[in-house]
């Protein structure tokens, strides 16, 4: 589990750090991470770990933030039943 996560985190350094992509084209990739994540009891960690990297990369009001409108516009297009809530 622990390897596995440490490859997330990589992974989400690497969609961060992809400066080809817009911040906006990154954040929604980033947030389609967190979504494509299980929700069952195994994999909350991973879920966490999401939720962590945002508020340490990307804390609210840092000026790449999620804005209020994205993080409504992901929580109407998830597939997960979870709400998206980075902060």
């Amino acid at each position: 589990m622990a390897r596995g996560l440490r490859g997330l985190r990589g992974r989400l350094s690497r969609v961060w750090g992809t400066e080809s992509r817009s911040h906006a084209q990154r954040r929604r990739r980033i947030f389609q991470i967190w979504d494509e994540i299980a929700e069952d009891g195994s994999s909350a960690g991973a879920r966490e770990l999401v939720i962590t990297f945002i508020r340490e990369t990307l804390p609210q009001g840092h000026e790449h933030a999620y804005t209020t409108a994205e993080i409504s516009r992901f929580n109407g297009e998830r597939e997960s039943t979870e709400r998206f809530e980075p902060y």
